[in-house]
């Protein structure tokens, strides 16, 4: 009767969400506001999401195949096999072929280059460029994290096509991370306060400064954000700021 009883308790289908971020950074923004977003979809289906985040135990040079979060997936699949996974932001050649290959699988962005579901960036930029053409803001500086990867320019592109339809100038294009793969959220927040004090330092003459900063992540914004208030540039009064933002 006891067997029985957790025999129902797991009628539901299961889904392991693979994540290598972990969720207890601090600036882990966007994969706690996706995680939210995965239970909140999942919440009146017959789906339960099992969650394995983090690099934990594991130096970045190492395989992500050899942290914790990993091999508790596995010891949980060989108990009891997922019915489906979701990988977000996990190495593209991270599956093992002999045992995994056969589990429905949705890739989410991160290094792939032809995700399953991917961040609509292009849309991203090429609607700031008119939002900010409305309000008449002309000097604009695109601070961009993304590096230029596989299937990583697509802001590039939105640019470009907004600034054909609007004819608009081109914005200043400037890029705070050359490798966003290498690094972690404080390194890319730490890069944007960096990069925006010296670009200002530059603008020192009024007439020189932007009017309107576009940032491609939230984890930058708030590095550039930090770097506006030392400098004493008021929000929204000097400068415009835009990011893709989440909540988390």
């Amino acid at each position: 009767r006891r067997g029985t009883f957790v025999r129902h308790a797991h009628n539901k289908k299961r889904i392991a969400v693979l994540c290598e971020g972990s969720l207890k950074e601090e600036t882990a923004y966007f994969y706690r506001a996706l995680i939210k977003a995965l239970s909140a979809e999942f919440e009146g289906k017959a789906l339960v999401e099992d969650v394995y985040d983090g690099r934990s135990g594991v130096s970045e040079e190492e395989d992500w195949q050899q942290s914790r979060a990993f091999q508790r997936f596995l010891m949980d699949h060989g108990n009891h096999p997922f019915d489906g996974m979701i990988a977000i932001s996990l190495p593209e050649d991270w599956e093992d072929p002999h045992f995994l290959s056969s589990l429905p699988s949705a890739r989410l962005n991160g290094y792939y280059a032809q995700p399953d579901v991917s961040l609509d960036y292009a849309d991203f930029a090429a609607s700031s460029l008119s939002f900010l053409n409305e309000i008449g803001r002309k000097n604009i500086v695109y601070l961009r994290t993304l590096a230029e990867l596989a299937g990583r320019m697509a802001d590039l592109e939105g640019i470009s096509r907004a600034v054909q339809e609007l004819a608009i100038p081109e914005p200043k294009i400037e890029q705070l991370i050359e490798n966003q793969r290498s690094v972690g959220g404080h390194a890319i927040e730490r890069s944007a306060y960096q990069k925006t004090l010296e670009l200002f330092e530059g603008w020192e003459q009024k007439e020189n400064r932007p009017d309107a900063l576009i940032i491609s992540d939230d984890i930058g914004a708030r590095g550039v954000a930090m770097a506006l208030l030392k400098k004493g540039v008021r929000v929204p009064e000097d400068v415009t700021l835009l990011s893709f933002a989440t909540e988390g």
